[in-house]
């Protein structure tokens, strides 16, 4: 008799399996002789048997000896994850870690954050997992300060007597970086929920917040509610001294400028740059520290000793025009501003010189807001012609002072209600 060979479909090319058309029938049956998998069908569903078959049930003990996936068995204690691409091993850890913030309201000037802070906790931390901030802006490390060691942080300029210098560290463990689990974007993504960085952020090709990229030198803050760009104010590479006659320039913006001698005079900037801040410190002893302004009248003149002030520019195309932002006078001394043009502009201080050789009208702008009380003196040196005021401005007996040419006056102006009524009163007729 002769003897019959039985064959099934079959295949010898490497990576080729059945499909619905090959294997149309339910229980017919194709072979892979190469890759030694043998296929069958339910119907629907073309499988493989016995070996890497997801719609295989086992219903006994499944013996494996190793799982390979994306191309490597992995490595100890990793897991197998996916990032709903591919599988792959991962470094599994866990969030550990523990903050510990440490609050230092400074009694004297000092390089040195060490020991006991303002709720009794003494400074411990790890070096590189240590955040510190000087009155709420955060310093570079190796920069505006170092790691002593882990019980000191080293500033590389002092903080001055009264800022508040905080130390957040952590301790615990932090999850790890998995090189699998990165992903490189080089196309525009936007999140419109939160999204939760547990690594840093590579920005090789800028990083957008709130639609933008921002602009050279600005950082990355937050009002609340969405992140957005914002020229630092205050603080960069840390404070700078100045200890002669010195002209500062655009790169100044944003800068902690201690003055240390009296009898200097610090010139701003003219050009550079169209808005900003520039914060002043008064270390001086006696005398005081002349401010130059590129126009006159456009915030306080002199730094009386212990003076802290924060000048905020509304840069008009190439020039600078500096207003007063804050200031503190432990002195209690009033800054004279010369009156631009006849407009007095209340923004710029409380007490104003103008000289009149000629009929002249005087506006007022800038008022603080309804609610707020401010009064002003206007001290006129009065040569010649006759003064008019602003019909919102209300005298005794509803009558303007009577004025005598080549003499000095002080007119005095309160309001309560942003402008709306001024009450004038007058000492006139000093001798010049």
């Amino acid at each position: 008799m002769a003897t019959n060979l039985i064959q099934i479909k079959r295949t010898s090319v490497a990576g080729r399996a059945a499909n619905t058309t090959t294997l149309p029938n339910p229980g017919e049956l194709a072979l892979n002789m190469t890759d030694g998998i043998m296929y069958s069908t339910n119907g629907s569903v073309v499988f493989e048997v016995g070996a890497n078959n997801t719609n295989q049930r086992v219903t006994g003990t499944l013996t494996v000896n190793a799982i390979s996936a994306n191309g490597s068995t992995g490595t100890a204690g990793q897991v197998l994850t996916s990032n709903g691409t591919t599988s792959y091993w991962a470094t599994s850890s866990t969030l550990n870690a523990q903050q510990s913030t440490y609050t230092y309201t400074l009694a004297a000037n000092t390089t040195t954050i060490q020991g006991a802070d303002d709720a009794t906790q003494t400074l411990s931390y790890v070096a590189g997992l240590e955040s510190v901030f000087i009155n709420g802006v955060r310093q570079i490390s190796g920069v505006d300060y170092n790691t002593t060691n882990s019980t000191a942080i080293t500033l590389t300029a002092n903080a001055i007597s009264g800022e508040v210098v905080q130390v957040i560290a952590w301790t615990g463990s932090i999850n790890s970086t998995n090189a699998a689990a990165q992903y490189i974007w080089t196309n525009t993504h936007v999140f419109s929920n939160t999204v939760t960085l547990n690594g840093g952020v590579n920005a090789n090709s800028g990083f957008t917040a709130n639609g933008s990229v921002g602009s050279n030198g600005q950082i990355l803050t937050s009002d609340g509610t969405k992140p957005y760009w914002q020229t630092q104010q205050f603080r960069t590479a840390g404070q700078i001294t100045v200890g002669a006659n010195t002209t500062l320039d655009a790169s100044y913006l944003g800068e902690n400028i201690l003055a240390t001698d009296p009898n200097i005079t610090i010139t701003l900037p003219t050009s550079g740059f169209n808005s900003g801040t520039l914060a002043f410190i008064s270390n001086i002893s006696g005398g005081t520290v002349n401010l130059a302004y590129a126009y006159a009248g456009d915030g306080p003149t002199k730094l009386y000793p212990g003076d802290s002030i924060v000048l905020i520019t509304d840069g008009n195309g190439s020039s600078l025009y500096w207003r007063e932002y804050s200031y503190s006078n432990v002195l209690g001394l009033e800054p004279v501003t010369a009156v631009s043009a006849l407009d007095v502009d209340c923004s710029k201080g409380t007490y104003f010189t103008k000289t009149i050789a000629g009929s002249s009208t005087f506006t007022f702008s800038n008022v603080p807001t309804s609610g707020n009380a401010y009064s002003f003196t206007l001290d006129v040196t009065h040569t010649s012609g006759t003064i008019t005021w602003p019909t919102s401005v209300k005298w005794p007996s509803d009558t303007a002072p009577t004025l005598t040419t080549g003499k000095t006056h002080l007119f005095m102006f309160t309001t309560r209600d942003g402008g709306t009524r001024w009450r004038g009163s007058a000492l006139v007729d000093y001798v010049n």
